[in-house]
């Protein structure tokens, strides 16, 4: 008999259980495994628009407080869950400033910042994450922006003072999916558009009268109605729930396409043979055993990149950079992958995850100055990459994360 007869599973955990099982064909394991995922991550949510300022407002709109000080922040700025605040700021010149104090985060106001990540300890963000940034100025840089954005976004609002071509023809390009899930925010100042972009729901918001409203803690319902603040979190709510009920509906069909391995797998569940069903991750189909990360292939793709930029000197550096950019990626995916939990692994999982995003928005921004910057910062890459190399036979004796640093000389990444 069942020892948890009347238990209540739920179906996600019934199709992560047949999935492990085999029982699913390779297609439908990866899109159970892609929907299971979906359901224990948070939603990523991405502002777009020209004006840091306006951004910042609708982040503090969306969190129901001044998070963000009135002075903004430049560059993309990515909002995170955290157990305790913490922030790191990369300035254009690749300095990393660190912020303890979110009430210190004006700080880096005053800065040239190409990238600031921010852990927060806030409950909303444990069900989402918020990117925001300014979108490129030069349509040559419209379809590798719009393929970084769109890989890290599921939900999309865009403020704009006025709605220009420019725009119009970004927001063009942009995958359907997102434009199922986009906003539009105008501010009521401007006159309207004729170039009708389309976006899901489109909003007319008072920018100063939001940054006042929420100053003084959102408690005044119809100010936020007078706005426009209200309706745009409103719309915002439903899109996140609808987006949860979309993923619930795949769940239910393709748990209705395999009638008996669903039979097969509460049975298995039923009988204690599962994992608890509030950790659906669990559940899912275990990775096999890998072994501990080498970065020799790192290493040797930074040297053969430093060996092609010293053979032509008139190289362009947005190209160099998203190529640095890719092959972060990828040993990051290598990083996540292995078996050992080494802190110096972790460590250089971190730093090479944060050069990606820097350098591609170095690439993105055209920024010819930040060039030799980009270079210096591939370099310490490799050299943190050295180091973890020299440490690997020792790897699991807990070595101390912070020897993954040293100062960035001059000198070409083959050096």
């Amino acid at each position: 008999m069942s020892n948890t007869a009347n238990m209540d599973i739920e179906p996600a955990q019934l199709l992560a259980k047949a999935a492990r099982s085999g029982a699913l064909s390779a297609s439908d394991t990866a899109l159970c495994d892609d929907l299971v995922g979906r359901l224990s991550k948070p939603v990523r949510v991405t502002i777009l628009g020209r004006d840091a300022a306006p951004r910042a407002d609708i982040v503090n709109l969306i969190f129901g407080g001044m998070l963000l000080p009135t002075e903004a922040l430049s560059g993309a700025v990515q909002f995170q869950y955290a157990s305790a605040f913490a922030c790191t700021a990369t300035t254009q010149d690749r300095i990393s400033k660190e912020v303890t104090d979110p009430r210190d985060l004006a700080s880096l106001a005053d800065e040239k910042l190409v990238f600031t990540e921010i852990g927060f300890p806030h409950a909303l963000l444990s069900k989402i994450s918020i990117l925001s940034l300014n979108p490129p100025n030069d349509p040559a840089e419209f379809e590798p922006a719009l393929n970084w954005i769109a890989s890290r976004s599921d939900v999309v609002i865009w403020y704009s003072e006025t709605w220009t071509a420019l725009e119009h023809d970004f927001w063009s390009m942009v995958p359907a999916r997102l434009k199922d899930h986009s906003f539009l925010c105008t501010s009521r100042q401007s006159p309207g558009d004729t170039l009708k972009p389309a976006f899901r729901s489109r909003f007319s918001l008072d920018i100063a009268e939001t940054r006042r409203v929420v100053a003084d803690g959102m408690s005044d319902t119809a100010a936020l109605r007078a706005c426009g603040a209200y309706d745009l979190i409103a719309a915002i709510r439903n899109d996140l729930a609808a987006a949860r009920r979309e993923v619930d509906d795949r769940i239910a069909l393709l748990v209705q396409k395999y009638p008996e391995a669903m039979d097969a797998a509460r049975d298995a569940l039923e009988n204690g043979t599962s994992d608890n069903v509030t950790e659906i991750a669990d559940a899912m189909p275990a990775a096999p055993a890998a072994a501990a990360y080498d970065p020799a292939t790192l290493i040797a793709a930074l040297e053969g990149l430093g060996t092609e930029l010293q053979a032509d000197a008139s190289f362009e550096f947005k190209k160099v950079f998203r190529r640095a950019s890719g092959i972060l990626i990828e040993a990051a995916d290598d990083m996540a992958a292995s078996a050992a939990h080494c802190p110096l692994t972790d460590a250089l999982k971190q730093r090479v995850e944060t050069a990606s995003d820097v350098l591609e928005l170095v690439a993105i921004e055209s920024d010819l100055q930040s060039c030799p910057d980009g270079i210096a910062l591939l370099l310490q890459i490799k050299r943190d990459a050295q180091k973890l190399q020299a440490t690997i036979p020792h790897c699991e004796a807990e070595p101390d994360a912070s020897t993954l640093t040293g100062d960035t000389a001059n000198v070409s990444i083959g050096a």
